[in-house]
């Protein structure tokens, strides 16, 4: 996150970098280079914006423009949950997405399928969608519906790590998620962005934990079907 320092004019930069991004800064020689990045809005509440200010025009936004940024947390769950979008010069309406629903809460060992639709109609019928699973201890994805080459990889495939977790990625029409035995209950967040319109969705994934039998053994669950 970017930090506005009134009093000099300058730009403090507080960022915590992954367990990969250290290794890469610690070994220098140019290895830690940031070719990809977003911007999101968290903080930012426009009902704030207020055209009968009394002083003017310059002045509609003077809240919003004081408002203290985020610090950086490693949490996804309470970080960067409403990112900026990119759209082409010709659309007229910001795109969203539908026929998904948050939270999602599932068994150990139980599948889920997700199928993005995006309104307009239309949109991201080509490109598709791409997945991200902040944390891959709680579930596997299988891509279902193919999309060119061009709109990124066609197998999930492992992006990034912290101490705690490693991101998958995946890129497809529609996905299946298939949850992984947990001993105790936990969340995650996966996020879906459409490869054409930029909208965003995101799912806070509920796991539960395997459950236990009088004797006292494991219930694995049923197969993912």
């Amino acid at each position: 996150m970017a930090y506005l320092n009134h009093d000099s004019n300058a730009v403090i930069v507080d960022a915590i970098l992954t367990k990969k991004g250290r290794e890469l800064l610690a070994k220098g020689q140019d290895q830690f280079k940031i070719t990809k990045f977003a911007l999101a809005d968290d903080e930012v509440d426009y009902d704030l914006w207020d055209p009968n200010h009394t002083d003017g025009t310059n002045y509609y936004g003077a809240v919003i423009e004081n408002t203290p940024c985020m610090e950086a947390n490693p949490d996804e769950t309470k970080n960067m949950r409403y990112k900026l979008i990119s759209l082409n010069k010709d659309q007229t309406q910001v795109s969203t997405l539908s026929g998904l629903e948050s939270p999602i809460t599932l068994e150990s060992n139980e599948s889920r399928l997700l199928v993005p639709q995006t309104i307009p109609a239309g949109v991201d019928g080509t490109l598709g969608y791409t997945l991200i699973l902040n944390d891959s201890s709680f579930a596997n994805i299988q891509e279902v519906g193919s999309v060119p080459m061009g709109a990124g990889s066609h197998a999930a495939s492992l992006i990034g790590s912290t101490d705690l977790n490693t991101s998958i990625t995946a890129v497809a029409k529609s996905f299946k998620i298939i949850t992984k035995p947990r001993l105790t209950t936990g969340d995650t967040v996966i996020t879906i962005i459409g490869n054409e319109s930029g909208a965003v969705y995101t799912i806070d994934l509920n796991v539960l934990a395997l459950s236990l039998s009088p004797e006292g053994e494991v219930n694995t669950g049923a197969p993912a079907m």
